[in-house]
This record gives C-alpha cells, sequence and structure tokens, in this order.
C-alpha cells in the first residue's frame, strides 16, 4: 500500500496537526529561548569570575609586590694616617652593595687592595631592623658588629657602626650616604689594649656593573 501523500491529508486532518504543533511550541521553551538563557547565565559567570580576581590582585599578599633588590657598585680609596695623624699610604676599595627590601637585608662585597698589591675580598651581611638598627655578620666569621642607620628607611643619609674582628681589634666606623652615586667614610681601628691604632678616611664614587666586573676579575686574579 502507498503511503499518502500531504497532499492526500484531509483539510480536517490538517488543522488538528497544525493545533497540536502550535500547543507543543507553546508549552515547550524553542531552541532559541534556551540559547538566550544559557548565553546570560555564561555572561553571569564570567562577572562573576572577573569580580573575583580583581579581589584577589587588591589583596595579594605585599612580598609578590615587593621591590626587586638594587645592587649599587663604587670604586675609591682609603687613605691610612697614625693615632697622631701622621700619614701611613692608602689603599683601593671596590665595593658592590645590595640593597634587598624584601628581606631587610644589605650585603657589602669590598674588595680591599694594599700598597703592597695583594687583594683581599670580605662579604658582610647586614640584618636590618624596623627602626634602623642593624647586625653585622662576615661571611668566614673574621668580625660581628651592630649599629643604626639614620634617614629615610632604604634610602639612608648616614650610619655609625662598631665591628669586633677574630684578632681582637675594634673599628668604629661612620659612612655618610647623601648621594647613591658619591659616599665617604671615616673609620678607627682600637687595638685590644685600647690603644687607637690608625684611622682610615675612605671616598668613594659609583661605577657601572661592567666596570665593577672588570675590575673585580683583574684585582682577584694577581
Amino acid at each position: 500500500m502507498l503511503a499518502e501523500s500531504p497532499l492526500d491529508l484531509h483539510p480536517l486532518d490538517s488543522a488538528q496537526n497544525d493545533s497540536v504543533s502550535s500547543s507543543q511550541t507553546r508549552g515547550a521553551p524553542t531552541k532559541t529561548r534556551v540559547q538566550s538563557q544559557h548565553d546570560s547565565l555564561a555572561r553571569r559567570l564570567l562577572q562573576m569570575r572577573m569580580a573575583i580576581s580583581l579581589v584577589a590582585i587588591v589583596l595579594v599578599p605585599a612580598p609578590a609586590l615587593a621591590d626587586p633588590p638594587i645592587k649599587l657598585h663604587y670604586v675609591g680609596e682609603a687613605k691610612i694616617s697614625s693615632a697622631d695623624g701622621k700619614p701611613l699610604g692608602s689603599q683601593v676599595y671596590l665595593l658592590e652593595k645590595t640593597l634587598d627590601r624584601d628581606k631587610a637585608t644589605i650585603t657589602e662585597r669590598p674588595v680591599i687592595v694594599r700598597e703592597d698589591g695583594k687583594a683581599e675580598e670580605w662579604s658582610l651581611r647586614f640584618a636590618v631592623k624596623e627602626d634602623g638598627s642593624f647586625t653585622l655578620t662576615e661571611d668566614s666569621k673574621k668580625a660581628e658588629g651592630s649599629g643604626k642607620l639614620f634617614g629615610p628607611a632604604w634610602k639612608w643619609t648616614y650610619f655609625k657602626a662598631t665591628y669586633k674582628s677574630t684578632s681582637g681589634i675594634q673599628v668604629d666606623d661612620e659612612n655618610f650616604l647623601a648621594d647613591e652615586s658619591f659616599g665617604t667614610a671615616r673609620q678607627k681601628l682600637t687595638g685590644p689594649d685600647g690603644k687607637v691604632l690608625m684611622y682610615m678616611d675612605i671616598s668613594f664614587k659609583s661605577i657601572t656593573p661592567k666596570t665593577y666586573e672588570i675590575l673585580r676579575a683583574g684585582l682577584l686574579k694577581k
């Protein structure tokens, strides 16, 4: 038996089918309406995620936003004089200073060249407290001490400190740091018996990191 052609359907049957179709359309959401609801929900979720991300940025821990360490490089000369002011020659100073605000430390690596041409490198670490006071240690345990920094935090203009070496020599140190490109220092060295051995007046100026590395490599090679 052949299937009925749409043209063979009775007009009444067609009207009934149209009525059922219209009823189904009104009773169930269309594809377009479902898609619209889905898009609206997706937009709300995206907005919520963006809001959470902004809150996370605002509340990010301080260390994550901390400034990177600052490195400064200097070359200079230390003029030495006796307790009564007589000149005793001079020494060359090469210095790398690292200011690490995040770790609250200052690291200094001085290379000291004596008149006979021999060079010696030290590594000094300053642990800085919130009030500007600090303790100093030397990596090879040759000296330790403490002092105080003055001026705006991490832009200090002056410090005063006292160190003691394992040989018993005490160093009273004053540094003037008003300008990062230039500085001066005065050190008084006292023996274990309390008598002044010498004074050292140091002046230094800034150099580029590349110049520092070249000079350091040449001096420590000797």
